[in-house]
């Protein structure tokens, strides 16, 4: 992964919005579809809002995600 994407529920106060903002996202169009703007932020930039024993807590480098998720283990 490179990029987290969600989408922002704002019913017209753009305070959430903004809040996404300022965490590092950046809206993917120019306007939103049914109350919602897709958003989009670098992952090594939510990484750091993330609590470091969190981080310590995820699997080691090399780790097959994608093995792990379809129960495929060696």
């Amino acid at each position: 992964m490179s990029a987290v994407e969600l989408g922002a529920e704002d019913q017209g106060s753009c305070r959430l919005i903004q809040y996404y903002k300022d965490l590092g996202f950046e809206g993917t169009s120019d306007r939103t579809m049914f109350g919602e703007l897709s958003m989009r932020a670098p992952l090594p930039a939510i990484a750091l809002l993330a609590p470091r024993d969190w981080l310590q807590a995820l699997p080691v480098e090399g780790w097959n995600a994608w093995a792990w998720l379809w129960g495929i283990f060696n």
